[in-house]
């Protein structure tokens, strides 16, 4: 008789424990694109990756004067991380198709920023540390093969870089400590009268000849993804974030 209300107790107490444990648990509002957040952030952590790898190579570039597994095996580890990043760059485009076809209930685009900005600063650092290198006097003792491979490793993280931009610009929505894009209305080049002012607009460039002046056709303010390149577009002005609106 004891065992039989002390069994009563417990099947009473184990009720009342689920029934407090299931109001409580109702009461969590499940985290909007978790799943999503997560692969970008493991996104970002394989650019950072490869960032340190590209900083080490860039560090002992090969000598040609050297047997050639050093500039085979600095290219190929180029090669490598280029095949890399166009994988990581699918994985984003794959991951955001996600998120633009099936929206969740409510959307709310500002919780994918911080790990869209995250992706976006990872891979423009390794564009960066690339242009750098590129950006010093030609070297005439790094091959010619290291060089190409090294560019193509930087138009592979500035794609990435690129993706991730528009699809930070694409939400609705934005955050003030988030990148807001380069905007404006970028100054057309036959209105530019200086050689000076049309050599620096990306896009033009100055002509000696009868009727020249400054030509070309101005690089629109949405290709700059750095604050620096941005306002020296005459016309383009770095985006901030206003009542949620980039302007």
């Amino acid at each position: 008789m004891e065992k039989r209300r002390l069994g009563s107790v417990v099947a009473v107490s184990v009720c009342f424990l689920f029934a407090f444990c299931s109001i409580a648990w109702a009461g969590i509002e499940p985290v909007p694109w978790k799943p999503e957040i997560n692969k970008l952030n493991a996104l970002e952590n394989g650019l950072h990756s490869i960032h340190e790898r590209v900083n080490r190579v860039l560090s002992i570039p090969p000598d040609p004067y050297t047997p050639s597994p050093n500039v085979n095996g600095a290219v190929g580890r180029l090669s490598a991380m280029n095949n890399q990043l166009i994988l990581l760059n699918h994985m984003l485009a794959s991951v955001m198709d996600e998120v633009l076809v099936i929206p969740p209930d409510p959307f709310v685009p500002t919780d994918l920023l911080p790990a869209l900005e995250g992706v976006r600063a990872a891979s423009q650092g390794i564009g960066d540390s690339i242009n750098a290198y590129l950006s010093l006097p030609p070297d005439p003792w790094v091959p010619a093969l290291f060089i190409s491979a090294l560019t193509n490793l930087g138009i592979a993280s500035q794609n990435i870089a690129n993706d991730a931009v528009q699809y930070i610009m694409s939400g609705e929505g934005c955050l003030p400590e988030i990148w807001c894009g380069c905007v404006g209305t970028v100054k057309p080049c036959n209105e530019i009268t200086t050689p000076i002012e049309c050599t620096k607009q990306k896009g033009c460039y100055w002509s000696t000849e009868p009727g020249g002046g400054c030509l070309g056709t101005s690089n629109v303010c949405s290709e700059f993804l750095t604050a620096t390149t941005c306002v020296n577009q005459a016309g383009c002005h770095v985006g901030t974030c206003v009542d949620g609106i980039c302007q």
